[in-house]
């Protein structure tokens, strides 16, 4: 019997020994491609360098770049150039105009062209288009969200890192989303830092931009008196849209921009105080924009794209107030599942949109119900007082101790 166990180990082990062989011969059998090394580097604003080291003595009739940015169907293809040292090197010049937003996740590859006709690939590369113009300090908030500052000290950190912990508690009262396996948030100090690392056709008067494809959030929260109450309206808001595309599986289109827009409104701390003003206004001079024309876009402009985000956190409000979260929830799956904008509202809450609608401006203008924007124009006024009375206070203080002290 030992003989025999001897002689099945043996066996066993040429086997094993066989396998092994022939596995490392298929893998030196394969021939190195001649395009090795690819890589990129960049300059914000200025350029993209992309190089490959090309095997020397490699003869080809064409060569060229591809590139694009993650979640985008479009390909950019450039040709390239051999450098020294049997470099192929493409640069894109970033001066004129940038094809991408900041933290845009790029993947590139090389792609040559050889005498028969026959084309050889490098690798695929991912690279990250960072914006290196500044330094940038960083947290990560319960492993799921990393936060980026340009200026600031651990307040603004420890504010951001509130604010994150709060959406994460109290979104859950509108609508069961999922969170992302990790949203980044860029937070840039200056208005024109922040539009400057947006691609071309963002529009200008924005604050902040959420990339779903690639669960990234720029914004712009400049230092001072308002900080915090920009931190605690703009990232719920940012999150929310982020949190939205992920649940569509990343078809957010499928969403009326009232429906998207009304329910990031909704996620804020706070909502824009300026927003009932917004409202009264258009109401009193009859320029309310209708629903309808809040499906597929907002206006251009900043004023009527102003009055846009205020009706659509009102509308949505609204529709929140009287359906709930099962309303909310019902009507986000309906979009889901294809429906229109008009027929969305009809199959989730048994109305149609201009009944809603009049129902909505019933409530909102002749019924004087207050909106949520109110309460925060009150919370900023009183948070206006206790920073305006801290002196005061102080002063008071002293007084009494000096007071005490000549007793």
């Amino acid at each position: 019997m030992k003989d025999r166990d001897l002689s099945k180990a043996i066996l066993v082990s040429l086997i094993g020994l066989l396998v092994i062989m022939s596995g490392s011969t298929a893998v030196s059998a394969q021939p190195a491609g001649p395009i090795s090394n690819p890589r990129a580097n960049h300059t914000f604003g200025e350029e993209i360098i992309f190089e490959a080291d090309l095997e020397p003595g490699t003869e080809f009739t064409n060569a060229y770049l591809t590139f694009q940015t993650r979640g985008s169907n479009q390909s950019i293809v450039l040709p390239v150039e051999l450098k020294v040292l049997s470099i192929l090197q493409a640069r894109v010049d970033l001066t004129n105009q940038n094809p991408m937003a900041a933290f845009s996740e790029l993947e590139f590859w090389f792609t040559v062209v050889l005498p028969d006709g026959s084309k050889v690939q490098s690798e695929k590369v991912n690279y990250l288009f960072s914006d290196n113009r500044f330094t940038w300090q960083s947290i990560t908030v319960e492993d799921h969200t990393k936060v980026s500052w340009v200026e600031g000290d651990l307040t603004l950190a420890q504010g951001v890192e509130d604010v994150i912990y709060q959406h994460r508690e109290n979104f859950g009262r509108y609508l069961d989303l999922p969170y992302p396996d990790l949203i980044q948030i860029y937070i840039y100090p200056t208005v024109s830092a922040y539009q400057s690392a947006l691609e071309l056709s963002n529009i200008a008067w924005t604050a902040g931009h959420a990339n779903p494809d690639q669960n990234t959030i720029l914004m712009v929260i400049p230092t001072g008196f308002d900080q915090q109450l920009d931190i605690q309206r703009q990232i719920p808001h940012e999150i929310a849209h982020i949190r939205l595309a992920s649940y569509l599986e990343g078809n957010s289109e499928v969403l009326p921009m009232w429906f998207n827009e009304g329910i990031a409104s909704l996620a804020e701390s706070f909502t824009a105080p300026e927003y009932w003003q917004i409202l009264q206004n258009a109401y009193q001079k009859d320029n309310l924009i209708p629903l309808e024309d809040l499906c597929s876009s907002f206006p251009y402009y900043s004023d009527d794209a102003a009055l846009a985000y205020a009706e659509s956190e009102s509308f949505v409000s609204y529709l929140e107030t009287r359906y709930g979260k099962a309303g909310l929830q019902a009507l986000l799956d309906a979009y889901k599942s294809g429906q229109t904008c008009q027929n969305g509202v009809l199959v989730a809450l048994g109305s149609n949109l201009e009944r809603l609608e009049a129902d909505w401006f019933q409530a909102t203008f002749n019924q004087g119900i207050v909106p949520r924007s109110v309460g925060a124009i009150i919370a900023w006024v009183i948070l206006l007082v206790i920073v305006l009375a801290a002196p005061l206070v102080l002063v008071l203080i002293s007084i009494e101790k000096k007071g005490g002290l000549n007793e």
